[in-house]
């Protein structure tokens, strides 16, 4: 594909360059495909993040929030017997893709950040310390935060509204609070609902920890091992909607996903980077397709379906982001970015209910599809034409990639804190909505999420939206930072000296 002429040139101007390192002799990744036979080590510290892939965090985060920014719509609604749909739908109707583009990544960073370590079991211990000492400390305080919330409100045994016990919902409620706050298996999710991704996450360092016991031409083979043991203990009947044993966390189907990542790091690190332009195009068009037309859940599809749905074309998204990131071509989303924007929009204006037709919901999803690959080839041959004709970039296109860059990257680095706070947000809202709904005039009628027309639930998604952003930037600047960075200083303690240090991926050149 012929897109990295215009916009291609614009976007790589602003965009970071991985490996420049002034008189040590290391060749710029922009430069991979002028000098093939080179070979380049990833650096350590913050120039070890790829940009693309924090992005596609602040997206993944962004997706579940605005997901979860719907159901307490949908609550409001039904609390105010009001009959509209939503505003909040289209994409994000099936917003929690977010948590599967999430299991990728995972799956990804672990090989690209771990990936040529020794095979010692000092290297393995400093993995898993660095990865548990990221997830612990952030969850214990807003577990803590909620279990105190709900033992103040409803002691520890008492009941919420609709009957069951408030903390434990029948697991007896010290266990249920020691295994939340430890991300253990149980029958429920822990005491901050998102955290049952968080208990798969514990899971997936201890297995790749292992892993990296083994030597380094091993681990892929492990990693197929890894896959064929979860496709056939889920297929055996061993794993359930939610992993409530060691066995059906084992066997969980989302397991895949992350393995998936792992895969897509190691194609492209080896240099195993085919057209990442036109797979990052069909994977981002393949995703929307399956956000739109997914339809209710089942429990095959939020276990196997899932990964088929959101897995595979998420796995994609990875591994083109990442192959045009390190090739210095990231110019290169514009179009296909662009045109998931003109295909969200539209399908958005369909306002379907929930549920909706499977053959109107089809119709729709085909419509704002086409729209979009139009706008996708449209500004792709633009960009062609500016590649031929312009010299220089346009100072709009420079200043509108930076921004872009900035805004994204930066939702990436808050994406943990804005997983785990937007929940006390959204709770807050919901209350204070209700109360103001309930002001005579037309001051109440703007925060009336149940009234007809659509002021008081634009009100709600836009001030829940600000919230929950504001409270991850707070939470990450003053919490997650300076214990993130405590952690590191023991880590370099505890570990330091010894030679099976864990050392992150060599990227290739690439071969295809």
């Amino acid at each position: 594909m012929a897109i990295n002429m215009g916009f291609e040139l614009a976007v790589t101007r602003v965009t970071h360059q991985m490996c420049r390192k002034s008189g040590k002799g290391v060749t710029p990744l922009l430069h991979l495909q002028e000098n093939p036979p080179c070979r380049v080590k990833i650096p350590t510290g913050e120039q070890m993040k790829l940009q693309s892939i924090q992005s596609l965090r602040g997206l993944a985060a962004f997706a579940v929030m605005v997901f979860h920014i719907r159901a307490s719509e949908k609550v409001l609604i039904a609390a105010g017997a009001g009959t509209e749909v939503p505003m909040v739908g289209g994409l994000f109707t099936n917003g929690y893709f977010g948590v599967d583009l999430f299991f990728v990544i995972s799956g990804f960073i672990m090989v690209f950040v771990a990936g040529a370590s020794p095979a010692t079991l000092r290297t393995a211990s400093e993995f898993l310390f660095a990865r548990l000492t990221r997830i612990y400390p952030v969850w214990w305080l807003f577990a803590a935060l909620l279990a105190a919330y709900m033992l103040w409100t409803y002691g520890l045994s008492g009941t919420g509204a609709n009957g069951t016990p408030a903390i434990g919902r029948g697991i007896p409620p010290i266990e249920y609070l020691v295994k939340s706050f430890l991300l253990a298996p149980q029958t429920e999710h822990p005491i901050l609902g998102v955290g049952w991704t968080l208990v798969h996450e514990v899971h997936f360092y201890i297995v790749f920890a292992l892993i990296l016991l083994a030597p380094m031409k091993w681990r892929p083979w492990l990693l197929a091992i890894w896959a064929a043991f979860v496709i056939a203990g889920s297929l055996s009947g061993l794993s359930a909607p939610i992993a409530g044993t060691a066995l059906q966390l084992a066997t969980y189907p989302m397991t895949f996903e992350f393995i998936l990542g792992a895969a897509a790091a190691y194609l492209v690190t080896s240099g195993r980077r085919w057209r990442p332009a036109l797979v990052t195009t069909a994977a981002v068009f393949w995703l929307m397709f399956a956000a739109f037309f997914h339809g209710v859940e089942t429990t095959f599809t939020l276990m196997w379906g899932r990964v088929l749905w959101f897995g595979l074309p998420c796995a994609l998204l990875v591994y083109g982001f990442a192959s045009l990131d390190i090739a210095g071509r990231l110019g290169a989303l514009a179009p296909p970015v662009a045109g998931a924007v003109v295909a969200a929009i539209i399908f958005q204006a369909y306002g379907l209910p929930d549920p909706s037709h499977d053959g109107v919901r089809l119709q729709a999803s085909l419509t704002a599809l086409a729209s979009g690959l139009a706008m996708c080839a449209v500004l792709s041959v633009i960009g062609v034409q500016m590649g031929r004709r312009m010299t220089g970039v346009p100072a709009f296109l420079e200043g509108s990639a930076r921004l872009v860059k900035s805004v994204t990257v930066a939702l990436g680095d808050w994406s943990y804190s804005l997983y785990l706070t937007h929940i006390f947000i959204l709770h807050g809202m919901q209350q204070v909505f209700r109360r103001l709904a309930e002001t005579p005039g037309s001051a109440g009628a703007l925060f009336d999420v149940a009234a007809d027309g659509r002021l008081g639930n634009l009100v709600f998604l836009f001030t829940c939206m600000a919230g929950a952003i504001m409270l991850s930037w707070l939470a990450y600047r003053f919490f997650e930072v300076p214990v993130t960075r405590q952690f590191s200083k023991t880590r370099h303690t505890l570990f330091h000296g010894h030679e099976g240090r864990v050392r992150p991926a060599t990227v290739e050149a690439s071969i295809w």
